[in-house]
């Protein structure tokens, strides 16, 4: 039963890593344009505006983001993210020592 269940945690591990990537080639590699109001939009539908010069020197960023606030968001979600993955990890390996002993 154990073995299944740290199967199961590594299928979820996995299932997070292809949707944490999705996400994030959709947040900062596809962006669209509205003719009507002439605005840009990242490929999850925020508003993009012109990177403020600080945030361009030190982290590289292009012309365009989505703001402080979703890049503190973005942080917050991306280092979670690795955070329960790792987690997860170690409890199915912890499973695994169990069914074996």
């Amino acid at each position: 039963m154990n073995k299944q269940i740290s199967k199961l945690l590594y299928g979820v591990v996995i299932a997070e890593a292809i949707v944490g990537l999705v996400l994030g080639f959709m947040a900062y590699f596809v962006r669209s344009f509205d003719r009507v109001t002439g605005v840009y939009f990242d490929g999850i539908g925020r508003q993009l505006e012109l990177t403020p010069l600080i945030a361009r020197f030190v982290f590289g960023a292009d012309s365009l983001w989505a703001g402080w606030g979703y890049f503190a968001l973005d942080m917050v979600v991306f280092w979670s993210a690795i955070g329960v993955g790792a987690g997860l990890v170690t409890l199915a390996s912890k499973l695994e020592e169990k069914q074996g002993a």
